[in-house]
């Protein structure tokens, strides 16, 4: 029904994607062509995606050195689970001696945006696609 999880240093998580993650997947799909950018499909945004990886800026890894992810499913939205997952992951973080941790969500995603600034997360950054989060411990 989804997922959260959390990457204690991003610095370092970043370091090993680029070495041994990365390149396979982007062998695998390459970059789709950008003249036909309206029309892409889904994957096709993935794939460019691969090759575009966005990067957090080093400013904002420094206060918040730890990234999290979520994604449920529509219908487990609003019934605690993510509160719940999130409040696990940040826990295990603060444990491990992290002093905070950011996520990247869409732009258009408002309502992921209320659920974050409930669970004590502030905008940390803007763009015309992404909008930054960040919560210290």
């Amino acid at each position: 029904l989804g997922y959260c999880l959390g990457v204690k240093e991003t610095f370092e998580y970043e370091k090993l994607v680029n070495q041994f993650w990365w390149p396979r997947l982007r062998k695998k799909y390459p970059v789709p062509d950008v003249s036909r950018r309206a029309s892409w499909t889904r994957d096709e945004k993935n794939a460019y995606l691969l090759h575009n990886i966005p990067k957090v800026s080093p400013e904002i890894i420094k206060q918040y050195p730890s990234h999290g992810h979520i994604n449920l499913v529509s219908s487990v939205q609003g019934k605690g689970w993510g509160r719940l997952l999130l409040k696990t992951v940040e826990e295990k973080l603060n444990i491990a001696g992290s002093s905070g941790i950011h996520l990247i969500l869409n732009s258009t995603n408002l309502n992921a945006l209320a659920f974050y600034k409930v669970m004590g997360y502030e905008t940390i950054f803007e763009n015309t696609t992404d909008i930054g989060v960040g919560k210290s411990f």
